[in-house]
């Protein structure tokens, strides 16, 4: 029968612990404005009325002499996977205006873009009469 020192034992099986503990889930609470630090990664609890969307202006319209001149921007506004657009609905095309543009509006706490966008356009009068609020969650 062959046996084992104590010696050998613990050298055999002092790498599988050491593994073990580094293997071991810990759970973290942290509060909004708390952070927690593990090697060099900072982690920060930050409340929901800091969270902002992300937003990227591209040009809609062109003008000028060889439409090389953004008359008119556009804007995206992006948190997680939504996105919703403020950009020029009704254009009107003599005066090289915007005569309606869609809206958005961010709601931290729930996550979400209200759009506001025209049901009902007047092009007599270049009026929206009547809107209408799209969630997008």
């Amino acid at each position: 029968m062959k046996t084992i020192s104590i010696f050998t034992l613990l050298w055999l099986t002092f790498p599988l612990s050491i593994l073990a503990e580094d293997l071991t889930p810990q759970k973290i609470i942290l509060k909004p404005g708390n952070s927690y630090q593990i090697d060099n990664v900072n982690i920060m609890c930050v409340p929901d009325d800091v969270l902002s969307p992300v937003v990227a202006k591209e040009c809609q319209y062109y003008g000028g002499y060889n439409n090389d001149r953004c008359i008119y921007e556009k804007q995206t506004f992006v948190f997680e996977e939504k996105k919703c657009v403020e950009e020029c609905q009704h254009w009107n095309q003599r005066s090289k205006k915007c005569s309606y543009a869609t809206s958005c509006e961010f709601f931290p706490a729930q996550k979400i873009f209200i759009q506001t966008v025209c049901n009902k356009f007047n092009a007599f009068n270049q009026k929206c009469d009547e809107t209408r609020e799209i969630p997008i969650n």
